[in-house]
């Protein structure tokens, strides 16, 4: 279950997230991420957690964005989802 703290209409380009498990969602570029370090690096470490804008994800370097996965709260413990691609809709 899931707390909508807020909501704003307007127009932005969307991208499609898809996922290692074959779902997907679809954001618009200021959307945030919640996302999990998958390893040590680049000054993170394994199991920091972020979170940055759509736009921010999509500026980073091919190999920082294979940093972070996103992530799901399941019986208590962060289960790493990694992002598979990213497909600008418009």
């Amino acid at each position: 279950e899931l707390d909508v703290i807020k909501t704003v209409t307007g127009y932005q380009e969307m991208y499609r997230f898809e996922y290692e498990n074959g779902k997907a969602h679809t954001f618009n570029k200021s959307h945030i991420l919640c996302l999990i370090s998958l390893y040590d690096g680049n000054g993170w470490s394994k199991g920091d957690k972020i979170e940055l804008l759509v736009s921010q994800y999509l500026n980073l370097k091919p190999e920082n964005r294979e940093q972070f996965a996103s992530y799901r709260l399941i019986d208590g413990e962060h289960k790493p989802l990694k992002i598979t691609s990213v497909t600008e809709l418009g």
